[in-house]
């Protein structure tokens, strides 16, 4: 749960500084968590982090969340199946979870 916060607190700050310079929303967009199991499996994932946001990851745990735009949703499942890591969904609305923020802190 604390990464759960961690995560969503990092969607927030980084998208309010996008909007205040006029960047698109978040609408679609999606934060998915992968798990792996061996530390080549992690160097494998090395593909995903050089084309997504990737904001957290637990070298101990053996995972890694990863912010998914909608055009890239099916290449980014595609390929994890491909590969057969376990994933799913952590946040399903990034625009509305950020919304909700802005709303809770007065923005």
């Amino acid at each position: 749960m604390k990464v759960h916060i961690i995560v969503c607190f990092a969607l927030v700050a980084g998208s309010m500084a996008l909007a205040s310079e006029g960047k698109k929303p978040y609408k679609g967009y999606k934060v998915y968590r992968v798990e792996y199991e061996t530390d080549d499996d992690y160097f494998a994932l090395a593909e995903l982090r050089q084309d997504f946001d990737v904001f957290h990851v637990s070298a101990e745990d053996h995972y890694l969340d990863i912010l998914i735009p909608p055009e890239k949703d099916d290449f980014f499942k595609s390929f994890i199946e491909k590969h057969h890591y376990n994933f799913y969904v952590l946040q399903e609305d990034v625009e509305g979870l950020i919304r909700q923020e802005e709303i809770e802190l007065g923005l």
